[in-house]
């Protein structure tokens, strides 16, 4: 999970005029029976938006599935028994 400044786009990730501000802190995942898992994390100071990355083969690559400009994140319907991890 890292925040910016600034605007990221396109499929492959072009980026402009990025700043790279500090990781976020007090990231926390909860998960439900319903399938459902919840990312929160704390505001930083000047952040315009955040990016979430997740992994599903144990963290050897990662990629970006969402933008937000919100301190929170719902992934719904996850595949029971997967292993996911979020950055």
């Amino acid at each position: 999970m890292q925040a910016v400044k600034g605007s990221i786009t396109g499929k492959m990730s072009v980026v402009k005029n990025v700043t790279v501000l500090a990781k976020v802190q007090n990231f926390k995942v909860t998960s439900n029976k319903n399938r459902t898992v919840t990312l929160k994390w704390n505001k930083v100071k000047n952040a315009k938006q955040y990016v979430v990355f997740k992994s599903t083969n144990g963290g050897k690559t990662f990629k970006k599935v969402l933008t937000t400009k919100k301190s929170t994140a719902k992934f719904k319907n996850l595949k029971k028994g997967s292993k996911i991890q979020y950055k």
